[in-house]
C-alpha cells in the first residue's frame, strides 16, 4: 500500500511539472535508514545454457576431449581426403575414454572444429594452442594449425613438427590472427599421408587477467563492472544431478581441478549437455578473487533430482564439503588439499567465506528432515572451520530455530508477486537468521522475452530488500 501511495504521489508530481508548477524536494541527510550490508549485492554463476562452456570459459574448441558423444566425433569435420573416427584403445590416461583417429589420405588433409557456433577470431590477437598426439610409426611430418574465416580463407597459422611416436606427447604453439571473423573455425592439416590420433585439443584467446585456463576478458570485465561483493557457484540444480549414470552427472569439485587432460568432465543432465569441467572449482575461486568478491560455494547434501541418500549415510558428502574448504583455505604446506591448491598455481588461500548446504531441497524433504542433514554439515564444518558462514535452504522453511546464520530464499513468479513482496523484510533485522535471496526473477505474466512490468517488479523487490529494517 505504501508503494502504491508513493507511485500515486509521483504521478501527481509529474502532472504538476507538466503544468509548469515548481516542485520542491527536501532531503534530511542527518536521518538515514538501516545501513545496507557490505555483502548486499553479489552474482550467481551456474553452468546452464552454456554459460560456462561456450560462454564465460574462454576455451574455443568444442568437444576438445572427444567425449561429448562416445559413438561419433561431434564437432569435428574431416578436411580433404581424410577419414575420422573415435578410438577407444591406448588412451592418454584413465580419465580419457575416446581419442580422434585421423586417417589422412592426401596431402594437407586433416580436421576442423567450428567451436561453439563459430569462433571469434580477432586480428592481431594471439591464440594459445595445445594438443596431445600419437602417430603411426612412420609419421614424421609437419602439422599446420590454422585459423580460417567463414569464407574459407586462412587468417593465421603456425607449423608444428611432429616426430613419429606411438606414445602420447603434448605439443604447444601460438597463432596470431591476421584477420577478423566472428564465425571462423580452427583446422589441423598434415603434410603427408598417414594416421594420427588427437586428444584434448585446446585453443585459448587471451584470458581475463591472463589466468591460465581462464575466462573471456569481455564477459568477465562486465561482471567486474558490477562490483559484486560475493559470487555464488557452481549452480543450484547443477550440483545435484539427476538419477542416471550412477549419479555421476552431479558436479564433483575434485574432478574439476588440475590439468585439463585429467578432468573427465560430466553430463550436465539437468540442463541437457555435456561439460568439460574446464571452468572448475579452482577457476571459479580464482574468478571470484579477480572480481574482488568473496566466494560462496554450493555443496551437495546427498540429494539430487529423483535421488536421495539416506540421512545416516551422508558422511561422504560432508567430507567432500570439508575437503573443498581445505582446498580453498588450507595451509599450502600442512594440508593435503592446500598443497594441491598450491600445485595448481595458488599458494595463498582463497577467500571462501560462505558455503551453502544443498539447493531448493524443499522439493525433496520436509523442514525437519532437511535440518537433520543440515545440522550434520553444520557441526562438522564449524568444528574445523568455525568462521565459515553457512547458508541453509529455503523460502518454505520458516521459523528456523537451529543455529542457522543465513537462509537462502528463491522466488520465480509474476510482476505483481514481486511488487507485493516490497515489505517482506521490513522487520528482518530483529531476527538472528539473516536472509540471502539467492535466486529471483519474474518468469510469469511477462511474455517470452520479459517486459517492462517484469523489470519494474524486480526493481521494486530489490528496493524492498535495501529498505528492510
Amino acid at each position: 500500500m505504501k508503494l502504491r501511495k508513493l507511485l500515486s504521489l509521483s504521478a501527481v508530481a509529474l502532472c504538476a511539472l507538466s503544468a509548469h508548477s515548481q516542485v520542491k524536494l527536501n532531503f534530511d541527510m542527518s536521518s538515514r535508514g538501516q545501513k545496507v550490508s557490505d555483502d548486499h549485492y553479489g552474482i550467481f554463476f551456474e553452468e546452464i545454457n552454456h554459460a560456462g562452456d561456450g560462454g564465460l570459459y574462454a576455451e574455443l574448441i568444442r568437444n576438445r576431449s572427444m567425449e561429448d558423444n562416445l559413438s561419433a566425433p561431434d564437432g569435428w569435420i574431416a578436411l580433404g581426403n581424410t577419414e575420422i573416427s573415435l578410438e577407444a584403445d591406448n588412451m592418454l590416461n584413465t580419465v580419457q575414454q575416446r581419442a580422434l583417429k585421423v586417417n589422412i589420405k592426401s596431402l594437407n588433409g586433416g580436421v576442423r572444429n567450428e567451436g561453439y557456433w563459430g569462433m571469434n577470431i580477432v586480428k592481431g590477437r594471439t591464440y594459445s594452442l595445445s594438443f596431445w598426439i600419437r602417430t603411426d610409426t612412420n609419421y614424421d611430418a609437419t602439422i599446420t594449425a590454422e585459423l580460417i574465416n567463414n569464407s574459407g580463407r586462412r587468417i593465421g597459422h603456425t607449423a608444428i613438427e611432429v616426430s613419429a611416436t606411438q606414445e602420447w606427447q603434448k605439443l604447444t604453439a601460438t597463432i596470431t590472427a591476421t584477420g577478423d571473423d566472428g564465425h571462423g573455425y580452427f583446422a589441423l592439416r598434415g603434410s603427408k599421408t598417414g594416421v594420427i590420433y588427437l586428444d584434448v585439443v585446446s585453443l585459448f584467446p587471451p584470458t581475463f587477467k591472463d589466468r591460465p585456463n581462464g575466462c573471456r576478458p569481455d564477459l568477465a570485465q562486465m561482471l567486474a563492472d558490477l562490483h559484486p561483493r560475493f559470487m555464488r557457484f557452481p549452480g543450484g540444480c547443477y550440483i545435484e544431478g539427476a538419477y542416471a549414470d550412477g549419479r555421476t552427472n552431479r558436479f564433483e569439485w575434485k574432478k574439476s581441478v588440475g590439468p585439463i587432460e585429467e578432468r573427465p568432465g560430466h553430463l550436465n543432465r539437468n540442463w541437457g549437455y555435456r561439460v568439460t569441467d574446464g571452468l572448475g572449482y579452482h577457476e571459479c575461486l580464482q574468478l571470484a578473487e579477480d572480481l574482488g568478491a568473496s566466494a560462496l560455494f554450493v555443496v551437495n547434501m546427498g540429494i539430487g533430482h529423483d535421488w536421495k541418500v539416506d540421512e545416516n549415510n551422508i558422511d561422504p558428502f560432508i567430507q567432500e564439503a570439508l575437503y573443498a574448504i581445505e582446498y580453498a583455505r588450507g595451509s599450502a604446506t600442512e594440508t593435503f588439499y592446500g598443497r594441491m591448491r598450491a600445485k595448481n598455481g595458488h599458494p595463498e588461500p582463497f577467500d571462501l567465506k560462505y558455503m551453502e548446504i544443498g539447493n531448493e531441497q524443499e522439493f525433496m524433504l520436509n523442514r525437519d528432515d532437511y535440518m537433520k542433514r543440515y545440522m550434520q554439515f553444520y557441526r562438522a564444518i564449524k568444528t574445523r572451520w568455525p568462521d565459515m558462514h553457512l547458508v541453509a535452504d529455503s523460502y518454505y522453511f520458516d521459523n528456523v530455530t537451529e543455529p542457522v546464520e543465513l537462509k537462502d530464499e528463491h522466488y520465480y513468479d509474476t510482476p505483481e508477486f514481486f511488487i507485493n513482496q516490497y515489505g517482506r523484510y521490513d522487520n528482518q533485522s530483529a531476527s538472528s537468521t539473516k536472509i540471502y535471496v539467492g535466486e529471483y526473477a519474474v518468469t510469469k505474466d511477462c511474455g517470452w522475452w520479459g517486459n517492462m512490468n517484469a523489470a519494474i517488479g524486480e526493481a521494486v523487490f530489490m528496493q524492498g530488500c535495501e529498505a528492510s529494517r
